[in-house]
């Protein structure tokens, strides 16, 4: 794939690791669509793929990716350190990998969570409030300031589906 020239690389990375962190040699596979294999780490990376208790996986098994490199965040805001981090150093990514091989392939995510103004936000949470709510599944009014600093009001109602 070029742009403008250049060869795009495909590659994985995450706030927690200050940008990318690994890249693939190729694009998404038909068994793994989501994203290009992990073929190379960032200079002093690892990666480790386990499961639910921390132990290190055999080639063909779906496990949570856990990271561990130079750049890779050393506390999180509002998380514990143990539940960010296994006891070696490795910060749990929440994202699941499949080694094949040599190659590491993108899986999916462990949860479905959303990081909102530094804190993890479930979306099936939030909808099931939304629609538990009093105005019957709509959104309230959405209510603002405008840069002189008088307050504004659009009343307006979307109801989920």
């Amino acid at each position: 794939m070029r742009c403008v020239g250049k060869a795009n690389i495909p590659a994985l990375g995450m706030t927690e690791t200050l940008g990318v962190y690994a890249w693939g040699r190729d694009l998404a596979t038909p068994e793994y669509p989501i994203a290009a294999p992990l073929d190379e780490l960032q200079p002093g990376f690892e990666l480790l793929l386990a499961d639910d208790d921390g132990n290190e996986v055999v080639d063909g098994v779906r496990a949570q990716i856990l990271l561990r490199g130079p750049t890779v965040a050393g506390l999180l805001q509002k998380v514990a350190r143990s539940d960010a981090f296994d006891a070696n150093g490795f910060c749990r990514t929440g994202d699941l990998g499949v080694r094949v091989g040599s190659r590491v392939f993108f899986a999916g995510r462990s949860h479905d969570m959303i990081k909102t103004s530094g804190a993890n936000v479930s979306p099936a949470s939030r909808g099931a409030r939304i629609k538990s709510s009093s105005r019957g599944g709509s959104l309230p009014p959405r209510r603002s300031r405008d840069c002189s600093g008088h307050w504004w009001s659009d009343s307006y109602s979307r109801t989920l589906a």
